[in-house]
Formats: C-alpha cells, sequence, structure tokens
C-alpha cells in the first residue's frame, strides 16, 4: 500500500511512507484544499467550494498527495483522532469528502470507539472470549483488581484518583503492586 500522512509532529512509524507532511494542524483544512484544487485540474469547482478554491494556491506537497491518491488503486482517505477532535473537524471531513469525490475514493475514520470495540472483538473483557465465545473461567474487573491488589498494573490514559469511584482503594492497591507503568497525555 502506499501511505502519505499528514500530521502534526512525526513520532515515526514501523512502515513506509511515501510521502510525510508535518504541519501545524491550524493549516490541515488549507492543505486538503489544495489537495482539491490540485485534483480539479482545469475541472471547475464544485459550487460549495468554488468561492473558497479561488485564493488556494496549490503547493508541492498538495500536489504530490494528489498524485498518490490519483494514482492509487483504492484510495482511501483516513481522518485520524486529531481530526476527529480538530476545531475544524466538520470543515476538514467535508474538503476530505471532496477530495475522495476527486481521484474515485473513499473517506473513513478513526473514532475514539476503535479500540474499544475492537478489542470486545478481540475477547479482552473479563467475561468472554474472541467473538463473543463463552469462557471456563471469567477474568477480573477493574473493580477486582483493585479490590484484590496485584503485582503490577498497566494504566493507559487513566488517572487513579479522578478515573475510579474509589480513589483511596485504587492507590492503596497501586502503593502494594511491585510495578506499576502508567501512560498519560497530562502531567
Amino acid at each position: 500500500a502506499t501511505v502519505a500522512l499528514l500530521h502534526a509532529y512525526d513520532p515515526g512509524y514501523n512502515f513506509a511512507l511515501q510521502q510525510s507532511v508535518s504541519e501545524p494542524s491550524s493549516q490541515w483544512c488549507i492543505l486538503l484544499l489544495q489537495c482539491v484544487r490540485a485534483a480539479l485540474g482545469r475541472k471547475k469547482a464544485p459550487q460549495a467550494l468554488a468561492q473558497v478554491l479561488q485564493n488556494i494556491t496549490v503547493s508541492d506537497h498538495a500536489k504530490q498527495f494528489v498524485a498518490a491518491l490519483q494514482t492509487a488503486k483504492s484510495p482511501v482517505i483516513v481522518l485520524g483522532l486529531e481530526a476527529y477532535h480538530h476545531p475544524q473537524a466538520g470543515q476538514l471531513r467535508f474538503v476530505a469528502e471532496q477530495l475522495a469525490a476527486l481521484v474515485g475514493g473513499q473517506v473513513a475514520s478513526v473514532t475514539d470507539g476503535a479500540n474499544s470495540a475492537g478489542m470486545w472483538l478481540a475477547g479482552v473483557v473479563p467475561h468472554r472470549g474472541a467473538f463473543a465465545a463463552s469462557v471456563a473461567r471469567e477474568g477480573r474487573t477493574v473493580a477486582t483488581n483493585f479490590q484484590e491488589p496485584m503485582q503490577g498494573y498497566w494504566l493507559h490514559q487513566f488517572s487513579p484518583t479522578q478515573d475510579t469511584a474509589k480513589p483511596v482503594e485504587t492507590m492503596r492497591a497501586l502503593s502494594q503492586a511491585d510495578f506499576v507503568v502508567a501512560c498519560s497525555s497530562f502531567d
């Protein structure tokens, strides 16, 4: 698959990128509009975008993105969580849909619940196996994990004092553990 990426920062990826452009998220809508303008070529702009596109100059990055989309067998523009929560989310989606229509592609979105749904299907819940199969022995619930302390915990985007109904019990269990890893976007 050919992958071209527009993002606010480049954390490094474990797959090859044909193109990678780091732009502040405030510029994403402009870059997508440049792509629409490039994809139009000499065609007339859709009425909904005609006035906006008059003042858009196409960048080299936009030309390269469009070339990648136009040569792809089944082009897909994927809007991730940053686009989903962007202040201009509706505009980004609208412009992405216009671009997808021009290159014969489609738009897909990664939502907040995507990982939760995938984990449920994979059986990463205490009472079900993969694809809702019954389990011989049920696993532990979040409450059980803190009521009956364990040796180690991996906390991902979880604040022990704010994301549980019993913060004192939670902190007691964590303080008794041999090993705790906490991953968070916040201090």
